[in-house]
């Protein structure tokens, strides 16, 4: 996957081996990709509107 998208956006690999996966700058960054994207966290209600096999307009968050 990350090699898919290193390809899409033109990056060496390097960069990402030395991106922290944690704390706020992750979380921003995520934030900004969902923003881009259309995507959205998801939230408790959402899960009555959830149909299976679908796939959802959000994000779930583990």
């Amino acid at each position: 996957m990350v090699d898919y998208v290193e390809q899409q956006v033109g990056v060496e690999p390097d960069p990402f081996g030395k991106y922290v996966f944690s704390g706020r700058a992750i979380e921003r960054h995520c934030a900004e990709i969902r923003w881009e994207l259309g995507f959205r966290k998801c939230a408790l209600a959402d899960e009555d509107a959830w149909a299976p096999g679908w796939p959802s307009r959000c994000v779930r968050s583990s």
